[in-house]
């Protein structure tokens, strides 16, 4: 990309130029200043002037404002007003030099050898060289004031009238200069400024006291050398910011100023503000529809140079940090924008990031303070600081806005977010989309979020409807699957879709009504995209996608009372165990009473939606559970105890928490079959685990015990016993089946590749439709 697709296309200042150098032209030997603030084009408007008036003027630039430049005033003016005879005075000089060390050499020489024939050579080289000794030691001792001859030199070129063009001398950056240096050039300016052409001067007033019409055309012709003289004077242009110059303590420059000389307002930031904009927009291929940001350079008047140099670090960002698609552009600028011109409120900012993405909100940092000298200008910043980066809950937003990743906007830091480009390109590619919905949630934990958000920020059907795809997908592809977190985000984002849809078309509804709706939307959309016919034998899978899939216990949120306490409050959305208890309580029984129940998968859901999903607790009021009039567990121990053992492991592992907790547990504190129906519960589960144990010794199944701690076979087995249909595990017949599938399972991977495979798969998403169609 070239450099001049990132700059504001030079303004045309033509007419204003033309004018200035007939200004130049036409008014004499006068004394301008160029008002102007640094790097607001002074430098290239006067260049241009000098390109339109270069038959009539010689433009002379003197730059003094240089740290490093430690030459006399009147080296600098010389070097700048006779160039060639500086040329020549420095080769002179070096040559003069150099003969001195050869003379010295020479003399030297000849002492050490005691040649003494004084011929012609040595009695020049002997003058020469002392010559010039003595010449360097008496400029040196400044018995010889070059300096002094040097500006007498200029001067008279300078004020010189018989040259074709008149010379404009230019003093750049006066306003940067020291007091020093600023009252050396108005010494300069009244030597330039003497009377020029003395003799006739001197006729001319010798005159007055003579008979007037003796000398009548002598005199005429007198006055007019005197007039020519002077008009042919070199003008004078002081450039620089007049604001800057009068807090000097002694300001002479007033008194001998006799025009003041405004740049073109069309190189205002009025004029130029827009152009910004449309650069960036071109540049990034984007509309940029926040105005605020380049209302600033008007409102603080920056400069072209400022405007440049602030278009510069926006190519930086963008395309050499690579923050394309990855950071907010509007946020992104004015993070630009504050590192360039109120670099205090930036580094504000850097200093308290931790805080930032904490509270997701700069409120809590109170002190910042606006370098403008300009009142208006410190309000608005202060106020579009409060807009741009203020977090709205309502609308999600992607990418993530500084507020929430603050380190991906400070400059030249590295952002290690995805971009939109390559979201997009994730999502449409269904292999690595099925790949992160059957991954753990550590592999890539950024990445789920940065999609999760993506796809609701976008509001996009066609990619929520295919990551929607891929999570269902890894649902139905094996009994009880374990969603991730990938998968949890996708059908909760979904959920939020429905239910804020629902609202916005019905809002006159009851929540009871909306509710049935969202119900009823998200159970057709679950089956059309599982591909699976919407029939009741489906009921109780779709009620394990929602319970696993779903926050349907609440999110936990905190408020804060009036002494700064935190206190936690339960958020439920519409789809809750609550609302699933009461919306398929009654289809849930009907299940519970078909013939051969608890023999099917998933039958476990049934009981467990009519329970409302977990033990009440005796020590917390739940109002809304109360109101359900939910039945005793008691009532449901004759189809809990029907369950298969893999059925009976999940309702437990649901209900409880976990099956071994039931020794003990209050709410099963009753009889059942001569005892307390805790321990036998807790029994049962044991011994269902005993046999998953005794079968990781046996044979094949020992080489998987360095593989994998009790838990996770536990949860293997089950897994096995689902996709083989031996759900009674304790069964003889069934777990000679599951070994013997099992043995054919082992044999069918190579061992090196088999903790792959145990651990969800990380790299192989078909594996169940692989262990199928061995099994």
């Amino acid at each position: 990309m070239k450099d001049t697709e990132w700059k504001i296309k030079e303004i045309d200042t033509s007419d204003w130029a033309k004018k200035f150098a007939d200004l130049l032209v036409n008014n004499g030997n006068k004394t301008y200043f160029l008002q102007g603030k640094w790097g607001s084009g002074k430098t290239r408007y006067l260049q241009k002037t000098e390109t339109l008036s270069k038959d009539t003027l010689k433009f002379i630039y003197l730059s003094l404002w240089h740290p490093k430049n430690e030459k006399s005033l009147a080296k600098q003016v010389f070097s700048k007003v006779n160039p060639i005879l500086n040329f020549f005075k420095g080769l002179f000089t070096s040559a003069l030099v150099g003969w001195m060390i050869f003379g010295s050499a020479w003399l030297t020489g000849i002492g050490i050898f005691n040649y003494v024939n004084f011929d012609a050579w040595f009695l020049l080289v002997t003058v020469i060289t002392v010559i010039v000794t003595t010449l360097f030691n008496l400029s040196k001792n400044k018995l010889i004031n070059v300096d002094t001859i040097l500006m007498n030199l200029s001067l008279f070129k300078l004020r010189w009238p018989f040259y074709r063009k008149s010379r404009v001398l230019i003093i750049d950056d006066f306003d940067r200069l020291d007091e020093v240096t600023q009252k050396e050039l108005y010494k300069l300016f009244n030597a330039i400024h003497e009377e020029g052409l003395k003799y006739p001067q001197k006729i001319i007033k010798w005159y007055d006291k003579k008979p007037k019409k003796l000398f009548r055309p002598i005199i005429f012709l007198c006055k007019k050398i005197v007039e020519f003289s002077e008009n042919r004077k070199a003008r004078i242009v002081f450039v620089g910011d007049w604001k800057n110059i009068v807090k000097v303590k002694h300001n002479y420059l007033e008194k001998i100023i006799d025009q003041t000389v405004s740049l073109p307002i069309i190189l205002k930031p009025e004029f130029f503000g827009e152009e910004i904009m449309l650069i960036i927009s071109e540049n990034l291929k984007e509309e940029i529809d926040d105005m605020e940001i380049f209302k600033l350079f008007e409102l603080e008047n920056l400069t072209l140079r400022q405007a440049n140099h602030f278009l510069s670090y926006v190519k930086n960002e963008f395309f050499r940090q690579e923050k394309i698609g990855r950071v907010q552009v509007n946020q992104q600028l004015f993070i630009i924008y504050l590192f360039l011109f109120h670099r205090n409120m930036y580094e504000i900012l850097i200093n308290n990031w931790q805080k930032i993405q904490e509270k997701k909100s700069i409120e809590t940092l109170k002190a910042f303070e606006i370098s403008s000298n300009d009142d208006q200008a410190q309000k608005e910043i202060k106020q579009y600081v409060n807009n741009i980066f203020k977090e709205d809950s309502d609308n999600i937003s992607f990418p993530e806005p500084f507020v929430s990743l603050p380190v991906n906007y400070f400059i030249n830091d590295l952002t290690y977010t995805h971009s939109v480009r390559e979201l997009n390109k994730i999502i449409n590619n269904s292999k690595e989309i099925r790949q992160l919905a059957f991954g753990h949630d550590t592999d890539k934990a950024s990445l789920i979020d940065e999609l999760s958000l993506y796809s609701v920020s976008i509001n996009n059907e066609s990619y929520s409807n295919k990551l929607l795809i891929a999570a269902i997908s890894a649902m139905y592809a094996e009994p009880r699957h374990k969603p991730n977190l990938l998968i949890k985000k996708i059908f909760l984002n979904y959920e939020i879709k429905l239910e804020k849809t629902e609202f916005n078309t019905n809002p006159m509804k009851s929540p009871l009504e909306r509710n049935k709706i969202v119900f009823s939307k998200m159970s057709k959309a679950i089956t059309e995209m599982a591909k699976k016919p919407n029939n009741e034998a489906l009921l109780t899978e779709l009620l394990y996608i929602y319970r696993a899939c779903l926050p349907i216990y609440g999110t936990v949120t905190h408020s804060f009372n009036n002494a700064d306490r935190s206190i936690s409050d339960i958020q439920l959305n519409n789809i809750n165990r609550y609302s699933l208890t009461r919306y398929y309580s009654k289809r849930a029984y009907e299940i519970e009473n078909q013939k051969n129940f608890g023999k099917k998968l998933y039958d476990a859901e049934a009981l467990l939606v009519q329970l409302c999903f977990k033990s009440p607790s005796p020590d917390i009021s739940d109002e809304a559970y109360d109101n359900l009039n939910i039945q005793p567990i008691e009532k449901k121990v004759e189809k809990i105890e029907q369950l298969a053992d893999f059925e009976y492991v999940a309702f437990w592992d649901c209900y409880l928490g976990l099956g071994t907790r039931a020794k003990g547990e209050r709410i099963l504190n009753f009889e059942y079959k001569n005892k307390i129906y805790g321990d036998y519960v807790y029994n049962r589960y044991k011994e269902i685990k005993q046999t998953a144990c005794n079968l990781l010794k046996s044979n094949k199944g020992s080489e998987l015990e360095k593989m994998l701690n009790s838990r996770e076979w536990f949860a293997f087995f089950l897994r096995i016993a689902a996709i083989t249909h031996q759900y009674n595990v304790r069964n003889n017949f069934s777990q000679k089946v599951i070994l013997n599938k099992l043995a054919q399972l082992l044999d069918s991977y190579k061992l090196m590749h088999l903790q792959d495979l145990l651990s969800q798969v990380q790299n192989d998403p078909d594996w169940i439709s692989f262990i199928k169609k061995i099994l």
